[in-house]
């Protein structure tokens, strides 16, 4: 099975008396340990004409989920990803001309 590159969103939510930001910020790694399980939510990476990047990950950063014993960066995997959804876009394409063709063939078989 192709393997495709995704984005994964883990979070957590809190609530917390503080007297700014950054001290309710503070308090997440008293959350972690209290909260359980994380939300979780992946979406493809490459969908559009601009991929989607996690946010703070720069072009160097490794990736997980690379082949074992493989060191794969952000921007080999997202490059690589572009690549694949192209082809598989073209082999698309060129399916759906194929059945139009059958298709229209067909019809002059009968026609005869």
């Amino acid at each position: 099975m192709t393997k495709k590159l995704y984005i994964v969103t883990v979070s957590y939510e809190y609530a917390c008396l503080a007297e700014d930001e950054y001290e309710a910020a503070n308090f997440r790694e008293e959350a972690l340990h209290d909260e359980g399980d994380p939300t979780t939510h992946a979406k493809l990476a490459v969908t559009g004409p601009v991929p989607y990047r996690p946010r703070g990950w720069t072009d160097d950063t490794l990736i997980y989920g690379a082949p074992r014993g493989s060191d794969l960066r952000l921007d080999n995997a997202i490059a690589a990803e572009k690549t694949r959804v192209e082809q598989e876009n073209r082999d698309a394409e060129l399916s759906k001309r194929q059945l139009w063709l059958s298709v229209d063939t067909s019809k002059d078989e009968e026609l005869k």
